[in-house]
């Protein structure tokens, strides 16, 4: 018996692929600036003093004046001043400003001063003296601006526009400025983040991936779910305050991002049958029964034009009957070729139209059982004949969980369900 069936899928469209370029405003980081002065106590202390007093105005919230600076007196935390102060007929002092996490000098000068008071010491010719070298060193927050230059913008493209379910690919990070448009320093971190695939290279950092601008270029690895739902992918790339070199910190600001698109070429898929063909006769209580299960692999080939759906398997076919006082019952196998191809409805959505070709086997063993009547029992040879056609030339269609598609299909003397699994459209809500 050969039947003949037209179903059809809803499948959702989404966006073509864009790739974007996106500007920050300025990020305004603290910095700690301390100051270690060393020589004659007293002169020595004397300077450090001052020294933190000409620079402790520096820095505030406003662009202007980024970085926003503490300075004072202690150890090396992010930046400082380091001096060595000399007494003499000549007092002398060396001043260098240093990157404390990167043991890089930024900034150097020195200064002599005449001390007629030699040996004993002369603080107020000092201070006259450091009050203008310091002036060398200002205005402070933009001499570390300058060699920070801390990325606020950068170019961000894919390799691919489309890519497909657990495909990786390369996104390369360019072009990556701060707010006057100067290469950012090669010391800098920028954190990468995928809005539902994965980052696979890099240094983690609370669920983002950190790479240091050297060079100017950074390669981020991208690798794409294995859900095979066509939608759109975002990478977002962020700036971050920290610059130990060792590891990267929390992100700061989004300077960055890409979209583009996740799409299968191929999606493997399978039907799964589960229903009844009824046929009723005249006698009171007489039918036959036959019920059809298993499942038929299929593959839906995205990249055909139009697009098309193919596949084939066999499915158990069990037979069972009543009437005049009988009970027939049989088993089998049916094999089911299936094709079809995705057209569009115009209406922003696409139809899958699938047509069925289920061929029963032409000769079945049919056992029947006559309690009343012993001489009509046994088995015989039955041609299985086609079932009742069908009246509706549409099928009913639902989702019911995001990945199972139910096939329904009701008219005179059969009922038609059947499933169409897509495993990886399940991992799209995992």
């Amino acid at each position: 018996m050969r039947q003949r069936k037209e179903l059809v899928l809803v499948m959702c469209l989404t966006l073509p692929i864009l790739a974007a370029h996106e500007s920050n405003a300025t990020t305004c980081c603290t910095r700690h600036v301390t100051v270690d002065i060393s020589g004659p106590a007293a002169e020595a202390g004397l300077a450090i003093a001052e020294w933190s007093s000409l620079f402790s105005s520096e820095g505030g919230s406003s662009p202007s004046q980024c970085p926003i600076l503490i300075v004072g007196p202690g150890g090396c935390i992010d930046y400082q001043f380091k001096g060595v102060l000399s007494s003499g007929p000549a007092g002398r002092l060396d001043m260098k400003l240093v990157d404390c996490n990167h043991n890089t000098v930024v900034k150097v000068g020195s200064i002599t001063w005449p001390c007629a008071s030699f040996p004993n010491p002369c603080p107020d010719v000092m201070i006259n003296f450091i009050v203008p070298f310091a002036a060398g060193f200002q205005p402070l927050n933009q001499i570390i601006d300058d060699y920070e230059r801390i990325p606020v913008s950068c170019s961000v493209d894919p390799e691919k526009d489309i890519v497909e379910p657990d495909e990786s690919m390369t996104v390369t990070v360019s072009e990556i400025t701060d707010a006057q448009g100067r290469n950012s320093a090669d010391f800098q971190w920028i954190l990468a983040e995928a809005a539902d695939g994965q980052i696979l290279n890099g240094i983690e950092e609370g669920g983002l991936k950190g790479f240091q601008v050297d060079g100017g270029t950074v390669e981020v690895t991208y690798k794409a779910p294995s859900c095979c739902k066509k939608e759109d992918e975002d990478i977002y790339i962020y700036n971050s305050c920290w610059e130990k070199p060792e590891h990267p910190g929390p992100p700061e600001n989004r300077i960055g991002k890409a979209t583009f698109t996740k799409e299968p070429k191929v999606i493997e898929a399978s039907i799964e049958y589960d229903h009844e063909l009824i046929q009723k006769f005249p006698c009171v209580g007489c039918y036959r029964k036959n019920r059809i299960t298993g499942t038929v692999p299929i593959t839906i080939n995205l990249e055909d034009r139009p697009p098309s759906i193919h596949g084939k398997g066999s499915v158990k076919s069990n037979l069972y009957g009543e009437g005049d006082g009988c009970t027939l019952s049989a088993a089998g196998m049916m094999t089911v070729s299936i094709s079809g191809t995705l057209k569009s409805s115009g209406d922003d959505q696409q139809l899958l139209l699938v047509r069925f070709d289920e061929n029963h086997a032409e000769d079945w063993t049919v056992h029947m059982v006559c309690p009343s009547k012993p001489e009509d029992s046994g088995n015989y040879s039955e041609v299985m004949g086609p079932p009742p056609k069908s009246k509706n030339d549409v099928w009913t269609l639902t989702f019911e969980d995001g990945y199972r598609l139910h096939l329904q299909a009701n008219f005179s003397g059969m009922g038609w369900n059947n499933i169409l699994h897509v495993p990886c459209l399940a991992r799209c809500s995992e």
